[in-house]
């Protein structure tokens, strides 16, 4: 037994390996930002994403993550899902989780200038005066 874990050292010595990790693991330095609960990517330019985030609205990156804007016009700071068009990337579809406002930015939301305004599809919220059926 000793000699086999002497022959494992031994190999991952001269193999250059060691126990010792040089990654480091930062979150960015993006304000307002908070976990990343999902990404879209444009799938004609992979470097144009839009990231929601847990806490702090969504944001664009033009240059594959190297900085980012926030998508000031979305109208709550709470999204769960974004997507991109593969049809046409200016037309962003977003959900977010209810906010408890007095009106509620939870739902869905649609921009077709790239995050610029939103608004909601037509039919959402739905009526809340409507019964539903028995």
């Amino acid at each position: 037994m000793h000699r086999k874990v002497f022959y494992l050292g031994t190999t991952l010595i001269w193999s250059g390996c060691t126990c010792a990790s040089e990654v480091t693991i930062a979150p960015p330095r993006v304000p307002e930002g908070g976990r990343a609960v999902a990404i879209a990517v444009n799938q004609s330019n992979q470097k144009n994403l839009i990231v929601a985030t847990e806490s702090g609205g969504l944001f664009r990156t033009f240059d594959g993550g190297a900085s980012f804007q926030h998508l000031d016009a979305f109208p709550t700071y709470a999204p769960i899902d974004v997507a991109i068009a593969s049809t046409n990337p200016n037309v962003v579809i977003a959900t977010a989780r209810d906010d408890f406002r007095v009106k509620s930015g939870g739902g869905i939301w649609r921009s077709a200038d790239g995050g610029a305004s939103w608004s909601r599809p037509s039919g959402w919220p739905p009526d809340s005066s409507a019964t539903c059926p028995s």
